[in-house]
This record gives structure tokens, C-alpha cells and sequence, in this order.
């Protein structure tokens, strides 16, 4: 398997032939693919994945073990996503879409406030967490960050009524409103799992669709893509679970 280093220097070599941020956006979507993570092996990786991105940014306090994991992890409304090239994991997020006022996730359990009167009056939650790009290649392959924030959009656009939650630090929140145009909802607070406190931001997808395709056209949903990778089918909850 070739080390992050050497991946870096590969997906430069491929992304540095076009000139926009779309097209290698778009190239890089050609040559990576997205998994949904649905096995014991991929989940370990992931997690060991979260926690070199975020005690590398000093977001996770140290751990023993080099696993960064939650009970969310199990919530039957939420599903996680990686991102591989050439075999090699390089990025992942968790998506929760809250539908029903007896789910939660971790926007929610930090946000209650704000976010509870949402759900309570229809609308649908993607609360899009745990993202993360390998520290090897955050820097110096930016197009990473945009291939997986593409996941809660498209997640959001499948459904009506929907939102996107993003729970970051002040030094990302600029990402946030000028790639989602997110508003901003509540300043920093004690966030789950973080050790640095996090704002909330909020997408409203049907306000802002257009505008945020206008500025990211790589964002444009490819035919059949959401159901070959299963977007479509997170937080379907049967009626066993929801009973």
C-alpha cells in the first residue's frame, strides 16, 4: 500500500492538468471512490483515520488506543463514507438525517436548543460529522475536503425540506459559509468528543441550491450516483426500529 506521502505526490501529478477547482474536483471523483462503511475492518481505519486528523489539530484529546469512535456510530439513522484512492484511505465523514423528533446525533445533543423546534416542525436534519482528511494530504490536496463536503449536499438535495447541520471551529467556519452557504446559527460550545468547542452552521438547501452550484459545479449530483452509493438509503428506518 503506498504511503500518504507518496499518494500526495500521485494526486498532484493527476490534479495539477486542469486548471479549476471543478475539474479537479471532477478528475479526482473519476479516479477515487466512495465507500459506504459497512464492515468491522473498514470502521477500525476510519476510526483510526478521525483520530490522526483530529489530535494532529488538536481537536481529540490523546488516546491509547489511536481510535477516535462515539456511540453515534451505531445510530440506525446514520452511516459513514470513505474516500479512497488507489486502495488507500485518504477521507471520511459521518451523516445523520433526522427525520423523527426521537432521533438525535451529535449536532443535536450539542444544539437541542436550536435544532430540536426544527425537526419538531418537519423539516429534515443532514447533520454531516466526524469529517476528516488524512493530515498527510489535507494541505496539500485541498480537492479531498470538496469531494467529501459534496456528500451532505447531495444527501440534502434527495430530500425536501432538508438542512445541513455543520458543527465546526472558528477557523473553519469561513469554508463552511462560502462553500455551503451556511448561516451561522450559535457561537462555540461544548461540543461531544471535541476538545476544542464548536459554533453551529446551517445550510438551507432549496434557499441556496443554486447559488452553491453556481460557486462548486463539481456539487452537481452525477446520474444515479447518490443510490450507488447509498445516500438515498441512509435513515430509512424500518418500522421494527422505529416502534
Amino acid at each position: 500500500m503506498l504511503h500518504t506521502p507518496i499518494l500526495a505526490q500521485d494526486l498532484r501529478a493527476l490534479l495539477d492538468a486542469c486548471e479549476t477547482l471543478h475539474g479537479r474536483v471532477r478528475l479526482l471523483l473519476r479516479h477515487a471512490k466512495y465507500q459506504m462503511v459497512t464492515d468491522a475492518e473498514t470502521a477500525a481505519a476510519v476510526h483510526a483515520l478521525r483520530y490522526r486528523a483530529y489530535h494532529e489539530a488538536g481537536a481529540a484529546a490523546p488516546r491509547e488506543d489511536g481510535r477516535l469512535s462515539d456511540d453515534h456510530d451505531g445510530d440506525v439513522h446514520a452511516s459513514t463514507i470513505a474516500l479512497r484512492f488507489k486502495g488507500v484511505l485518504c477521507a471520511s465523514i459521518r451523516l445523520h438525517v433526522v427525520t423523527e423528533p426521537w432521533q438525535t446525533s451529535p449536532a443535536l445533543d450539542a444544539f437541542s436548543d436550536e435544532l430540536r423546534p426544527l425537526v419538531g416542525g418537519g423539516q429534515r436534519l443532514v447533520d454531516a460529522n466526524c469529517f476528516c482528511v488524512d493530515p498527510a494530504l489535507s494541505g496539500r490536496v485541498p480537492e479531498l475536503a470538496y469531494a467529501m463536503l459534496r456528500l451532505p449536499f447531495l444527501t440534502a438535495d434527495l430530500r425536501p425540506r432538508s438542512r445541513i447541520t455543520a458543527t465546526v471551529t472558528a477557523r473553519h467556519r469561513p469554508f463552511y459559509l462560502r462553500t455551503l452557504r451556511c448561516d451561522e446559527i450559535a457561537p462555540p460550545r461544548p461540543y461531544p468528543g471535541r476538545a476544542r468547542p464548536l459554533g453551529l452552521t446551517l445550510c438551507d438547501v432549496a434557499r441556496e441550491r443554486a447559488n452553491i452550484l453556481a460557486r462548486n459545479p463539481s456539487f452537481e449530483p452525477l446520474p444515479g450516483e447518490a443510490a450507488l452509493i447509498g445516500l438515498d438509503r441512509i435513515g430509512i428506518i424500518s418500522e421494527a426500529v422505529a416502534a
